[in-house]
């Protein structure tokens, strides 16, 4: 994110979420018990790796729409990938699903709202 005037950039701002301190312990155990565990996640390709590397997953699929996960999850099952997911993840993970399907029009009207005003200055 840039904060910009008419004539140049004058700042940037990198927002990331915290990592819960009991996730990295979680995936620990998971490991031990011979679980694969895989990151699906609307992050940037940069930040998911270097939340995947904190955490220790190895499987990372970044830059996904909620209904590029659903599609994912689809992908690994037919694959013959035991998928886990607790009620409350597949809960969110439909929540997410239909709110971007309102939210992404009303993003992408924003954008060109952004973009013709930026232009016009």
């Amino acid at each position: 994110m840039y904060l910009l005037t008419r004539v140049a950039a004058v700042a940037a701002f990198a927002i990331a979420d915290a990592v819960r301190s009991e996730s990295r312990e979680a995936i620990q155990r998971l490991h031990g018990q011979g679980v694969e565990v895989a990151m699906l996640t609307g992050d940037t390709k940069a930040v998911a790796d270097a939340v995947a590397e904190y955490l220790g997953i190895e499987m990372v699929f970044a830059d996904m729409r909620p209904s590029d996960k659903v599609q994912k999850i689809d992908e690994l099952k037919s694959r013959g990938r035991l998928i886990e997911l607790s009620r409350a993840s597949y809960r969110r993970m439909l929540q997410n699903l239909w709110w971007a399907a309102g939210y992404n029009p009303l993003d992408q009207n924003h954008r060109m709202l952004v973009s013709k005003t930026v232009n016009s200055s």
